[in-house]
């Protein structure tokens, strides 16, 4: 008898690898496409801003970051152990990430078979976890490392949780508070797990509200102390990743159910770049899933159902009072979306049993077959054309091409100016000015950007003059050293007419603030819209323009980072986003922005 147990757990132990092997081939089908990509804006800020010495990486566990995140274990952990072994090459980090992917993916259908006792549901689930469209995002690059790592210490979190419940186990309970710890040292929308573990251990342990109030005890405390000291304290976040309960909480929700099933929102229809019958197949499924989700919350299934309900809303939870829901945003709670697809698909799976076992089989590999391509199809279109993806890691890699090309060597202290009118987000694309520093090894270099209102003035070395266009840098420094004036245009100036608006008054309070150190709020008195676009000058520079969302109070916080170029913020004028005409609010408010304290 011990012989045949043994027997049946290593057959087990087989298939549970044989699914993780399964998964590891459609993920790298899919995504391996990527694996040659130049890095993304996020990636290449994070690897100049990497951490060099122990000492650094230490300190980050009581301060902020130069973006004012509290994440210490996950946005420059990988370029800090690669860099110097790979450098800029991108194909050495994406193989690093998308074995992390990896991990989770698997990591998820472990969990989901410890939760269900079904390893067919727990692949099921797993698969329309690991090859869901979003995921282009969480394999790209280690920009996107923040949601892998939470999402990991996350669920281990709430498993180990379960595990320490059930078996009345201590050393399960710390290491559950040890990976609550880490997740939030990966990101700060993990605040939401100890109310994961409430309904964690309220749906599968089920000893009473009190008890699992007292099981928790230590996450809380855990939890008190972050947000005293990450929140309150050190104030992580703000400008557009300020929570703000609005309007944007429910249309952020419909956009995340969207999201789920593959489908980007627009207005109330499904829309994305893929072929007709890939569309129909998808919106197919989301509304066979819905009603299926609807008849197993009366069934036997129901427990495992509103787990992964609570699960999808809870996770979503802090995502939903943001500016807008970016799609990789969804990824922790996609687990819980695709436990009740792996539930759902296990229940069509065991019906069509009763009729051919072979057909079952089939039906459902042609399923999964269906849903991979109809992910391949679209993440193929998508990736290309994403500026948090294909597109500013084509920007970036050509712009390091057409400068070594143009420039093999730039001189100590020299400045890079790009007249960027015709691709705004450049600046983004280039890491905040952090490409050449990288590409040429020497911090002295900077980079100013037309777009965002920096002028061309250079203290000491050379003034390096670029224009882009075509996806390309041109470099134009002798056109403009013989004749800078036809290189300043505005935004279109000469069509703008001010006007002056009784009530409606821009304001930005304090009026001066130190770099890397203090915030401010910009705010617009009697307009009642959410989106604005604002228009400043610094130290009269050009004028640039940016785009803000507004609380109910009518403002935004935003912190000024080291990066932040010091001078004096002139605002000048702003209208609602939403308005096409030429009639501009004037406005007559300051900013000054001193040096940083070294």
């Amino acid at each position: 008898m011990r012989d045949s147990f043994l027997d049946r757990q290593k057959h087990s132990l087989s298939l549970t690898i044989g699914c993780c092997v399964l998964l590891g081939i459609a993920e790298y089908c899919l995504y391996h496409v990527n694996f040659h990509q130049f890095f993304q804006g996020d990636a290449i800020f994070w690897m100049y801003y990497r951490f060099h010495t122990i000492g650094e990486f230490l300190r980050a566990f009581v301060t902020l970051d130069v973006a004012h995140w509290y994440r210490p274990l996950s946005n420059r952990t990988i370029p800090s152990l690669f860099y110097p072994f790979f450098g800029l090459h991108p194909y050495g980090y994406h193989l690093v990430f998308f074995t992390c992917f990896f991990i989770v993916s698997s990591f998820v259908l472990l969990f989901f078979r410890k939760l269900t006792g079904n390893l067919a549901v727990a692949f099921f689930g797993a698969f329309y976890f690991s090859i869901h469209s979003i995921d282009i995002y969480t394999t790209y690059d280690f920009a996107f490392a923040p949601e892998i790592f939470y999402a990991f210490f996350y669920i281990a979190s709430v498993w180990l949780f379960l595990e320490a419940e059930l078996r009345e186990s201590s050393p399960y309970r710390a290491g559950s508070v040890a990976c609550c710890a880490l997740s939030l040292m990966s990101k700060e929308a993990a605040v939401t797990l100890p109310a994961m573990l409430v309904v964690a251990h309220m749906v599968f342990v089920n000893t009473g509200f009190v008890r699992a109030l007292r099981a928790i005890r230590i996450h809380v405390v855990l939890w008190i102390a972050y947000l005293v000291y990450v929140v309150g304290y050190l104030g992580v976040g703000g400008g557009d990743y300020m929570l703000v309960v609005h309007t944007n909480v429910v249309q952020n929700l419909v956009t995340g159910i969207y999201y789920a099933f593959n489908l980007h929102r627009d207005g109330l229809m499904p829309t994305r770049a893929a072929p007709p019958l890939v569309l129909i197949f998808l919106v197919s499924f989301a509304a066979l899933e819905l009603l299926l989700t609807a008849w197993l919350l009366f069934g036997r299934e129901r427990r495992l159902v509103l787990f992964g309900i609570l699960w999808f809303a809870g996770a979503l939870t802090p995502m939903l009072m943001l500016n807008g829901l970016g799609p990789y945003y969804v990824f922790l709670a996609m687990a819980g979306c695709s436990l009740i697809v792996g539930v759902s698909l296990n229940c069509i799976h065991n019906a069509l049993l009763r009729y051919s076992r072979w057909g079952a089989h089939l039906l459902i590999g042609v399923f999964l077959a269906m849903f991979w391509i109809s992910c391949q199809s679209v993440i193929r279109r998508d990736t290309a054309g994403d500026i948090a993806l294909g597109y500013a890691s084509k920007w970036a890699a050509n712009s390091m091409t057409d400068m070594l090309v143009a420039r093999p060597r730039v001189p100590h202290g020299s400045r890079i100016y790009i007249f960027d009118d015709s691709v705004p987000d450049l600046w983004r694309f280039h890491g905040i000015g952090s490409l050449f520093k990288l590409v040429y090894n020497d911090d002295s270099i900077t980079t100013a950007f037309r777009s965002l209102g920096q002028n061309a003035k250079v203290e000491n070395g050379e003034l390096v003059v670029m224009k882009a266009e075509a996806e390309h840098l041109a470099d134009v420094t002798a056109e403009f050293n013989e004749n800078p004036g036809k290189f300043w245009g505005g935004i279109g100036e000469s069509q703008i007419h001010d006007v002056d608006r009784p009530g409606v008054v821009l304001s930005a309070e304090p009026s001066e603030v130190i770099a890397g150190k203090d915030f401010f709020w910009l705010g617009i008195a009697g307009l009642r819209t959410d989106d604005v676009l604002v228009q400043y000058t610094i130290d009269d520079g050009p004028v640039a323009q940016e785009r803000f969302r507004l609380n109910r109070e009518g403002k935004v916080r935003f912190f000024v980072s080291e990066v932040t170029q010091v001078g004096l913020y002139r605002f000048v004028r702003f209208r609602t986003f939403a308005s096409t005409g030429t009639e501009w609010t004037k406005a007559n408010a300051t900013l000054r922005v001193l040096p940083p304290i070294r």
